[in-house]
């Protein structure tokens, strides 16, 4: 018996999309299942052509069963808010991006070289002093 495969939501579905999608069809036991952007039919366009269910809203996206990472392939200065929605909704979210601290707020900027899946629990909290030597 095979184990359930890592469940991929793409969140924006534009030129960046489908590079991410093309990657992790290369993984073993790894899965797009769903995918969202605010127009419909590039949504749907995108599902057919990995295999994936096209949600109309953000709030599908994060409630389809089997979404256990997220995504965020919106524009490099638009990731902060749909990163946000995952933590709140409990979901993984993964990104070109780093995260940097201005305060006891953490915030996340475009990077070409950085990966930083996040939590719902990681995201919501406060970051610790102690972060500040895991950041560049």
């Amino acid at each position: 018996m095979s184990a359930k495969p890592l469940g991929f939501g793409i969140w924006g579905t534009g030129m960046i999309a489908e590079f991410h999608a093309k990657a992790l069809a290369e993984i073993p036991g790894v899965k797009v299942v769903a995918a969202y952007n605010r127009t419909p039919a590039k949504a749907e366009e995108f599902a057919r052509k990995f295999g994936a269910v096209a949600c109309a809203t953000p709030e599908a996206l994060l409630a389809h069963p089997d979404v256990d990472v997220v995504c965020l392939c919106t524009p490099s200065g638009d990731h902060l808010a749909p990163a946000l929605a995952c933590a709140q909704a409990g979901k993984a979210a993964s990104a070109q991006m780093k995260w940097r601290r201005e305060g006891s707020v953490a915030t996340m900027t475009a990077s070409w070289s950085g990966c930083c899946p996040v939590s719902g629990r990681d995201a919501a909290q406060p970051i610790p002093p102690s972060a500040e030597s895991r950041t560049p």
